[in-house]
């Protein structure tokens, strides 16, 4: 008689190492300690400072603390109302100095709009429709 035997299971438990509780708080800890400590060696320099040299830094401080932001958004502005014109200018040109056709003229034109503003050629085509009414 044959003998039957059974296999030998071995399980091979893996253990597994706890989770870390993350480092990015420390990281931002730092950030946060690090930017207090030149603030505080800030207020302690602008102590030691005659008062001619603290008037004058407090003027830079102005221009990049106010005058900076204020000319930024006036450009941005700018630029905004630039863009409308240029729109405006291909328009115009592409019919007058290019001879194309008014649909053609505002093709052109409808192609130098932003692409976030920029609307589809069958929205201009309806517009054109709804404004010849």
């Amino acid at each position: 008689m044959e003998e039957r035997r059974q296999p030998i299971i071995i399980k091979k438990i893996k253990k597994k190492q706890a989770a870390g509780h993350g480092g990015s708080w420390k990281v931002a800890y730092a950030d946060f300690v690090t930017a207090l400590m030149a603030f505080f060696l800030l207020l302690w320099l602008l102590s030691m400072v005659s008062e001619e040299k603290r008037a004058a830094l407090s003027g830079v401080l102005l221009c990049y603390g106010y005058v900076g932001p204020l000319s930024k958004n006036m450009e941005f502005i700018a630029n905004e109302d630039m863009q409308f014109l240029n729109v405006i200018k291909v328009a115009l040109l592409s019919f007058i100095g290019g001879g194309a056709a008014p649909k053609v003229a505002v093709e052109f034109g409808r192609r130098v709009i932003p692409s976030e503003a920029k609307p589809t050629f069958v929205e201009m085509e309806d517009a054109l429709r709804a404004a010849k009414k």
